[in-house]
């Protein structure tokens, strides 16, 4: 089986650190914020006027490197590998990506090693990668192709509301899998 997996969300917890980082350079304006993340877009789980200094934080050097791993994540992932299946991430990078794309095959180094950064797929339209299944946490994937995978949601608070879809998480996904 060829598994594509997300980076973020699924294999870091970037909205952690986004609250981290949030309120240490903004610690009066993140009382009214709960930490909690409603909606996909990071961007939409604050405040309006806040867009900016989001997307600011965002593009910084060092964010994206700075991401904790989900560590059942890790450990799933060489898992499938022990298993025979052929994993690889599939990540989308932010459009302002000078610093996005290099950090990301830096946390994919430090945290799965260096012949993992061979398994990594990075691109704005995850429907052009072949695989049999995506594991994401976006509730939908769209692009110019019809994907060939299944899309299987990685269970977040933000995408509940997706019913028609498998839903997986790093206790279950074996069973999802059916592996």
């Amino acid at each position: 089986m060829v598994i594509l997996v997300d980076q973020d969300g699924p294999l870091t917890n970037e909205t952690k650190r986004l609250f981290e980082v949030f309120r240490e350079r903004f610690p009066e304006e993140a009382k009214r914020h709960s930490g909690e993340r409603n909606h996909f877009e990071l961007i939409h789980n604050f405040s309006p006027h806040l867009g900016e200094v989001i997307e600011e934080i965002r593009r910084s050097k060092g964010f994206y490197l700075s991401f904790p791993p989900v560590e059942k994540g890790l450990t799933a992932l060489k898992e499938m590998l022990e298993l025979g299946h052929e994993v690889f991430i599939c990540t989308a990078p932010l459009s302002f990506y000078t610093y996005c794309v290099p950090e990301k095959f830096e946390w994919v180094e430090r945290y799965l090693g260096k012949d993992f950064i061979h398994r990594l797929i990075i691109t704005k339209d995850k429907t052009v990668a072949k695989g049999d299944v995506l594991i994401d946490d976006k509730p939908e994937i769209y692009g110019r192709l019809k994907p060939v995978w299944e899309h299987i949601i990685y269970d977040a608070p933000y995408n509940k509301g997706v019913n028609n879809k498998k839903r997986l998480n790093w206790d279950n996904w074996k069973e999802v899998l059916n592996i």
